[in-house]
Parts: structure tokens; C-alpha cells; sequence
């Protein structure tokens, strides 16, 4: 039950934040011709927004399948043992269980006093990211950066965080700033004044963390352990 709900949550975050980057895209088009290269590295950055619609897509099919299990739950068993059973039923039945688990994180969907107050402070988060970053590229001494360019570069920042990677998410974080910021910037904008804010940007988010991490840990030992039953 617990996996199902955060499921649902990456799947309802991700929507919303792939949706976030689409709406960007249109309304701060890329330069006519994306760089290939940042500085020595070669970051193609003209597969940027292709990706983005297909993450969009992903994550709206995701969520139309969870949906549909949620709702329609023995209909969509019997789709799955009528196209996995033929190779496996056990795989089948393991991907029904798989689907399930997690379709019961959407329970809080149709409850609006839960889903629309989450929706509200997911809107609020990823605005306020937004907003930080388009502050802090400007405090960069970037003033050309619009806040819709801020947020097509927030969304950039958030497909390098899909796939596992490397404690930290060291080099996939910088890559992945360094590639949004490339799609509106001139070349040695990016490396000028664009390292700097790259650079800020990490360290921040990882004092953030650390400070976050060590509040709850000194406020969890204030509190006394509950007896095992």
C-alpha cells in the first residue's frame, strides 16, 4: 500500500511537471539552432525538448493505466492475462499485482479533500521552484532569462532526475542545467555566468537537504520511542 501511494505520487508529480515543461516549451520557444557542445563536453542539446514530450507522454500513460486499474480493475486484469498470459501467466499475474499495489495509491484521487490540496501544494512547489531558479541565474548576473525560460530550465533540471543515478545526482544535475540553460543562452553565457549559477544552484540543494535531514533528526529524538506491541 505504501509503494502504491508513492507511485501514484511520482506519477501525479511527474504529469504535472512534464505538463509544466510543455506549457514552457510554448510559450519561450529554444533558439532556431541548439549547440551540440557545451564547452568541451558534447551535451546534445537539441534532443531537449523531443525528450520532453516524450516524457510527457510516458508520464500520461502511466497515469491513464493506473487509472483505468484503479477503476476498472478486473477488465484490465483480463487485458494483461490476454497479452502477457500467452507468454507467461505467471508474468501475468505479477505484473496485475505490480499494477494493483500501485493503482491503490490514486484511492485519494476521488476524495477532493485530499487530492485537491495535494494538487494545490504540488502547483505551489514547482511555482516556487521556478521562481528560485529564474532568481538565481538573474543573481548570476543573467537578466535575460524569462520566468518561463526559468521554468522550461527547471523541467530540463527534473528529466535527469527520472533514471537512478550516482549519489547526489553529481554531473547528471550540472548536465542537465547546463542543457536547459544552453536552449535560450548564448554558448559563452552558459560557461560564463550559467557555471556560476550551476554551481550556486548544487550547493543550495544540497545544504537544503543536509539541513532539512538533520532538523528532523534532532527534532525524531526529542520524541520517545513508541512500545513495540
Amino acid at each position: 500500500a505504501a509503494s502504491g501511494i508513492v507511485g501514484a505520487e511520482r506519477v501525479v508529480d511527474g504529469l504535472v511537471l512534464s505538463l509544466l515543461l510543455f506549457v514552457a516549451l510554448q510559450v519561450a520557444e529554444p533558439l532556431p539552432v541548439l549547440p551540440d557542445r557545451i564547452g568541451d563536453l558534447t551535451v546534445p542539446v537539441s534532443v531537449v525538448p523531443s525528450a520532453a514530450y516524450t516524457v510527457l507522454a510516458m508520464f500520461a500513460a502511466a497515469f491513464v493505466a493506473m487509472g483505468v486499474f484503479y477503476w476498472r480493475r478486473e477488465w484490465m486484469r483480463g487485458v494483461l492475462h490476454r497479452i502477457l498470459g500467452a507468454v507467461s501467466p505467471r508474468l501475468a499475474d505479477l505484473a496485475a499485482g505490480v499494477l494493483e499495489r500501485f493503482a491503490s495509491g490514486l484511492g485519494f484521487l476521488p476524495q477532493t479533500r485530499y487530492s485537491l490540496p495535494f494538487l494545490g501544494i504540488t502547483l505551489a512547489y514547482w511555482g516556487i521552484n521556478t521562481v528560485s531558479v529564474w532568481l538565481l541565474v538573474w543573481g548570476a548576473g543573467i537578466d535575460t532569462l524569462t520566468l518561463a525560460q526559468g521554468a522550461a530550465v527547471l523541467g530540463v533540471l527534473a528529466l535527469g532526475f527520472l533514471a537512478p543515478n550516482v549519489p547526489g545526482f553529481f554531473g547528471t544535475f550540472q548536465l542537465s542545467l547546463y542543457a536547459g540553460l544552453a536552449m535560450y543562452l548564448a554558448p559563452e553565457t552558459v560557461v560564463g555566468p550559467g557555471a556560476a549559477a550551476v554551481f550556486l544552484m548544487y550547493v543550495l540543494q544540497m545544504c537544503t537537504s543536509v539541513v532539512c535531514a538533520a532538523v528532523a533528526l534532532a527534532l525524531e529524538a526529542r520524541v520517545p520511542p513508541t512500545a513495540l506491541p
